[in-house]
């Protein structure tokens, strides 16, 4: 009632309330020690009880479906030290606020380490969706500039690019660990034990727990030559950092160990093929449950993950017996122009053929069966809208994801016994086997105990 001028901008009781409990809950999660009440009306609306392990008041701010999904994040290379939890990629809200970050203690809606927590699940999410994560980020304090802002919500790093990049390779660190396969698999009864009675030296998260042995395991090698699946797909990689819980205070270790699991993940390729269903999923089964996967999306993964790797060696071409032409405009032909060198280290062989036409002599080998000029038209169409005529990194990865859309098999195509064996050995060599370059799951798990239910078995 004092500052008419504000009150008269006050919006309604409702969001209002919800401005609130906003405070009331970045509050709560920077001190897990001290319990928060929230009441409103002379009604308790949130009662946040005080907990000493932090990863427990993420679950009561951020919601019981946390519990099981639950990701921690750890990083600490003796400038940045980055502590959270992260949600798995199949649980994402429309907005991103419930994206809560700290930095030295404090509460910000920091535009860099935001962009970078979102470029950690870049592949993993679709188009307008938004991880729940809670970030605490520690930098030496003459390296930040908390004065940025009135409010003091925001902050400026003075190396903001180490930032952004080392938050966004910590977190596609710890998610790259959770996209192992989960079906079936639980703990040996030894093994329980044994985290029972150390549990500040093992952390599980749903089905998973790491050890704090420094070793690094390799995944599985590529399988061999098919027509329809080529062999040269991405190499095994270790498996990525996924420590225990942090306390409040505590000494964090200054190097970033690769931590293995404490058994063999679940394979692909162990699972029994029972059939395709509508010619458009593959219906498996492992020891327990039901798992269905995607075709396209599975096959558009093997073929991209294959792309990149072009990149890195030479790339397998295929000559055309008749070059194709392709007319473009002047812009068009412009920006293609640009981007040849990139398209020739993925295996295209395209030249100028006067004016704005483009020959088009070879393509990479996993394309060779597909129509092209579509396929050039449209990535030098993308690289327009997204206002990229000159090369970059991000330009160059759409085009190989279009290029993996195109050359993957699609839906109402009937797969033989043998094509999907080796799909199922070369998901098992990606990096990222869950999902597709957009982000779409390439599988799904029904449990047991979810077919039993709905006939009636159990209740």
């Amino acid at each position: 009632f004092n500052t008419p001028a504000r009150r008269k901008f006050l919006k309604g009781i409702q969001t209002e309330m919800g401005h609130i409990a906003d405070v009331v809950a970045a509050m709560a999660l920077g001190r897990p020690g001290v319990q928060f009440k929230l009441v409103h009306n002379n009604k308790v609306l949130k009662n946040w009880v005080a907990v000493s392990n932090p990863a427990e008041r993420v679950v009561q701010v951020l919601g019981p479906e946390m519990k099981t999904g639950l990701i921690t994040v750890r990083h600490d290379d003796g400038y940045l030290q980055l502590d959270g939890w992260l949600s798995p990629p199949s649980i994402t809200r429309k907005t991103s606020r419930s994206m809560h970050i700290y930095i030295n203690g404090r509460a910000a809606r920091d535009r860099v380490v935001q962009h970078a927590l979102f470029q950690g699940y870049a592949g993993r999410l679709v188009k307008g969706q938004f991880p729940m994560a809670v970030l605490f980020v520690r930098v030496p304090f003459d390296k930040v500039d908390v004065n940025v802002h009135p409010a003091k919500n925001e902050v400026r790093f003075s190396d903001q690019k180490q930032v952004h990049d080392t938050v966004r390779s910590a977190v596609a660190r710890a998610l790259q660990q959770t996209d192992a396969r989960k079906w079936g698999g639980r703990f040996p009864q030894e093994e329980m034990q044994f985290i029972r009675e150390r549990p500040g030296k093992y952390q599980e998260t749903g089905a998973w727990a790491v050890s704090p042995r420094l070793e690094t395991k390799e995944a599985m090698a590529p399988p061999s030559k098919t027509a329809l699946f080529p062999s040269n797909s991405a190499p095994g990689r270790a498996l990525a950092d996924v420590p225990g819980v942090p306390t409040a205070d505590r000494e964090v270790t200054k190097s970033v160990p690769v931590q293995p699991q404490l058994w063999e993940p679940a394979r692909f390729a162990d699972l029994k093929v029972i059939g395709q269903y509508q010619d458009i999923y593959i219906v498996c089964e492992s020891s327990q449950d039901l798992i269905l996967l995607d075709q396209h999306a599975a096959h558009e993964r093997i073929l991209y993950e294959k792309l990149k790797q072009s990149r890195r060696v030479k790339a397998e071409s295929q000559g055309l017996l008749i070059p194709e032409t392709i007319d473009l405009n002047y812009r068009e032909a412009t920006v293609l122009e640009k981007f040849l060198p990139g398209l020739g280290a993925l295996g295209f062989e395209i030249e100028p053929f006067g004016g704005d036409t483009f020959a088009i002599k070879s393509v990479p080998a996993v394309l060779g069966e597909h129509e092209i000029k579509p396929l050039v038209l449209e990535m030098v169409e993308k690289w327009i809208e997204d206002g990229a005529t000159d090369i970059a990194e991000k330009a160059i990865d759409d085009g190989i994801k279009l290029m993996a859309c195109h050359g993957s098999i699609r839906a109402n195509q009937r797969l033989t016994d043998a094509e999907i064996t080796v799909m199922l050995e070369q998901l098992d060599a990606c990096e990222d086997p869950s999902h597709c370059p957009h982000g779409r799951p390439t599988w799904i798990k029904l449990e047991k105990v979810y077919i039993e239910k709905l006939f009636k078995r159990i209740v």
